[in-house]
C-alpha cells in the first residue's frame, strides 16, 4: 500500500515550493485465535422421555459449545471431536448431528465422532460465508434400552470428552501462519437423566435428590466448588489453607401413601463397596476423591414437619458402624449453614437414620460438610494435573421402610473463580 504526503516547504527568503512524496508501506494483518468449550453439566434430561419402549431404545441428548475468544482474526474454520462412550457395557447404536452447518462424521469402531465447521470463499479469497465466534452442535446418541435397564437406578449419566480449536486467517506474508490454528481446547461434557421430580404436593412416590457445591446464575447457572485455596499453594502465595469446605445436600421426600417408617440415606449401596466423591477429569476419567476428602459437620432442615416432636435422626460412621451423634427435636435446629455441627475427628463416609416418619409430602434436608485437605491435594496432583479436575461428582442412595428406592448423581464444577462485570447503559 502507498501514502502519498504533500505540502509546501517555505525558504529563508519567503520562496515557496511544493513538494509530494510517495511512501510505499507494507502493511501485515497478524493476530492469534483462541478456542474455549462452555460446558453445560447442570442441565438435566427426562429419563422418561427418552426411553422408547417400543423402539427398546434410549436416546440422550447433549450440547457441544465453543466459542473463540481473541475475536480479532476471521475465522476459517471450527473442528470439534469427541468420543461417545459405552453405557454399562453397551455402544450406541447411532450418534447423529441435528444441525445441518456442519460436517459430521462418526467412526463406530473408534466411537469418535467429528463436526468440521467451514467459512465458504469465492474465486478472489474473499469470505462470503463465514462463522460465529461461538457455535453450538447438539448431538444425538442412542443406546440399546438395555443399557439403562442393566443399570438398575433411576439416572443415567454419561461421560464425553471433546476437544476444538479454530482457524483464523491471517496475511499471506511467509513469516506469519496462514491459517493461523489456535490451542487445543479440552473439556468433559457430563450429560445427566433423570426421572422427573413432579411439583411439591403432587408428588405421590418417594424419592431422593442430591445437590453438590454452591449454585450460581452467572455467567450460567451452575454448581461450583471453588478452586481459589488450593490455587494459593500451587502460585506461592500460601504454605497452608485451611476450612476449604463444600455442602453435598441430600433431600429425601415422603410421598403419599408411603409406608411411615424411617428413612435411610448414605453414599453407597448395601453391599456394594463404600465409594468417596469423585473428580472428573477433562478427558472424563475419574478419580476417586478417597483420603482427600472427609465430612467434617452437618445441620439440617425440614426435620421438625417430617418426623414430629419425638423424632430422631441418627448419624453414623458408615465404615465402623459406630453412631457419632442423635439429633432430637431441641438440637436439630440449633445447627445451620453459619453453625453447622462439628464432628470430634474427620469422618470420611456417614449414612442418616430416622425415626418413624410422621407425615407424608414431607421432605427432610441433610446438609454434609465436606473438606478438601489442600495439603494432600496439592502433594498428590501437580499443578498441570490439578487444571485437569473439572467436576466433583456426589452420590446418594436413599432407602424408606428398609427398602431401596432410588440411587442420585450429582455434580459441580470445580473451577477457579473469576470477576463478572454487568454493565448496563443508557441514553
Amino acid at each position: 500500500n502507498s501514502v502519498i504526503l504533500t505540502g509546501t516547504y517555505v525558504a529563508e527568503d519567503g520562496t515557496e515550493t511544493e513538494i509530494t512524496k510517495q511512501v510505499d508501506f507494507n502493511i501485515d494483518w497478524y493476530a492469534r485465535t483462541k478456542a474455549i468449550i462452555n460446558t453445560y453439566n447442570n442441565s438435566v434430561g427426562n429419563l422418561e422421555e427418552a426411553i422408547n419402549e417400543e423402539d427398546r431404545t434410549l436416546t440422550l441428548k447433549f450440547l457441544v459449545e465453543t466459542q473463540e475468544i481473541e475475536e480479532k482474526l476471521i475465522l476459517k474454520k471450527n473442528h470439534v471431536e469427541g468420543e461417545i462412550p459405552e453405557l454399562n457395557g453397551y455402544a450406541a447404536l447411532e450418534v447423529s448431528y441435528a444441525g445441518s452447518n456442519a460436517e459430521f462424521a462418526y467412526n463406530e469402531e473408534t466411537r469418535i465422532f467429528t463436526l468440521d465447521r467451514n467459512a465458504i470463499t469465492d474465486s478472489d479469497g474473499r469470505v462470503t460465508n463465514g462463522i460465529s465466534r461461538k457455535n453450538r452442535y447438539e448431538i444425538k446418541v442412542v443406546y440399546p434400552i438395555e443399557a439403562y435397564q442393566s443399570l438398575g437406578t433411576e439416572t443415567v449419566q454419561i461421560k464425553i470428552p471433546v476437544r476444538t480449536y479454530y482457524e483464523g486467517y491471517n496475511n499471506q506474508n511467509v513469516e506469519f501462519m496462514n491459517p493461523y490454528k489456535s490451542n487445543l481446547a479440552n473439556s468433559s461434557i457430563l450429560v445427566n437423566y433423570e426421572k422427573p421430580q413432579p411439583p411439591t404436593g403432587h408428588i405421590y412416590r418417594t424419592s431422593f435428590e442430591i445437590a453438590v457445591g454452591k449454585k450460581l446464575y452467572e455467567p450460567n447457572t451452575r454448581y461450583i466448588i471453588s478452586k481459589q485455596k488450593p490455587l494459593k499453594i500451587y502460585e506461592g502465595h500460601s504454605e497452608l489453607e485451611k476450612d476449604d469446605t463444600y455442602t453435598v445436600m441430600w433431600k429425601g421426600y415422603v410421598g403419599t401413601n408411603a409406608e411411615l417408617d424411617g428413612i435411610v440415606m448414605k453414599e453407597t449401596k448395601a453391599g456394594e463397596a463404600i465409594v468417596s466423591d469423585k473428580f472428573v477429569k477433562t478427558d472424563s476419567s475419574e478419580e476417586s476423591m478417597e483420603g482427600v476428602v472427609s465430612n467434617v459437620g452437618i445441620y439440617f432442615s425440614g426435620a421438625d414437619n417430617l418426623l414430629g416432636e419425638e423424632g430422631w435422626i441418627k448419624v453414623y460412621d458408615e465404615e465402623t458402624g459406630n453412631l457419632l451423634e442423635t439429633f432430637t427435636k431441641d438440637k436439630w435446629n440449633k445447627y445451620t449453614s453459619s453453625n453447622p455441627y462439628k464432628y470430634e475427628l474427620p469422618v470420611r463416609h456417614i449414612r442418616i437414620e430416622t425415626s418413624k416418619v410422621q407425615k407424608n409430602e414431607a421432605s427432610l434436608y441433610v446438609y454434609n460438610v465436606k473438606e478438601i485437605d489442600d495439603e494432600k491435594l496439592t502433594n498428590k496432583y501437580e499443578r498441570e494435573a490439578f487444571d485437569t479436575l473439572q467436576y466433583i461428582n456426589s452420590t446418594l442412595v436413599g432407602y424408606l421402610a428398609g427398602e431401596y428406592i432410588e440411587s442420585r448423581t450429582g455434580t459441580a464444577n470445580y473451577e477457579a473463580p473469576i470477576s463478572i462485570a454487568n454493565i448496563t447503559k443508557r441514553k
